[in-house]
């Protein structure tokens, strides 16, 4: 499936950081759990009292990682978004929330060591990415390739991009109770403090436990 190659959008949702309290420990094992219930299961309660943040804010937590998920899928199979039809887009969006609701993680309380505290998450990576890889391979060799090779419009080609893109996507959504996942897996994220008093986690520890989540490693 290498008709063409899009740029992954490596944009995963950030926390805002937000002033500290008095029980220091109990509030950052909040924070990081708030952020990623946020942007997995789209509970926004609790991240937006711990971060003092509207429900617009909130909601474009989840939508940025919905986003992404989007991009991530349609990076593995050569679906060209820009040709689609908002339909379809909205369906993979769809697709992405069930997805997103699968995400398996458990995060320990915080633990200080010296000025700083870390607060160790682990992560059950999720199989799903490579479930339908095959199936979707051989349709691809087996028919759209040579109609991709044939077509000789621009209007011919959009057409070819929407139906390939709808064919990976019920194929992606028929194994959604297919999912299984590898052993769990820990990383500890450093709690940061500013000279302000607000604190929050570094983008590389929020992307790196992202990359556990659904298992991006062994899948780019």
């Amino acid at each position: 499936m290498n008709k063409k190659l899009t740029a992954l959008a490596c944009a995963a949702a950030m926390a805002l950081p937000f002033a500290g309290c008095n029980n220091a420990a109990t509030t950052y094992t909040n924070y990081v759990r708030a952020v990623l219930d946020c942007t997995y299961y789209n509970e926004q309660t609790e991240y937006m009292e711990l971060t003092d943040s509207t429900a617009e804010e909130a909601q474009a937590v989840y939508d940025d990682e919905v986003e992404y998920m989007n991009h991530i899928i349609m990076y593995r199979y050569s679906v060209v978004e820009e040709e689609l039809n908002g339909g379809i887009i909205t369906a993979y969006s769809d697709l992405s929330r069930q997805i997103l609701k699968k995400a398996k993680y458990t995060v320990e309380p915080a633990v200080r060591s010296g000025t700083t505290y870390h607060v160790t998450v682990s992560v059950e990576p999720m199989d799903y990415l490579d479930l339908a890889y095959d199936e979707i391979e051989e349709k691809y060799e087996n028919d759209f390739d040579a109609r991709f090779q044939e077509a000789e419009s621009d209007t011919a080609i959009t057409a070819l991009e929407n139906e390939w893109a709808e064919f990976v996507l019920e194929t992606m959504k028929s194994h959604l109770d297919d999912i299984t996942y590898k052993d769990s897996v820990s990383t500890i994220v450093e709690i940061t403090t500013d000279d302000d008093g607000n604190f929050g986690i570094s983008d590389k520890d929020w992307l790196d436990i992202d990359d556990l989540i659904l298992d991006l490693d062994s899948n780019t």
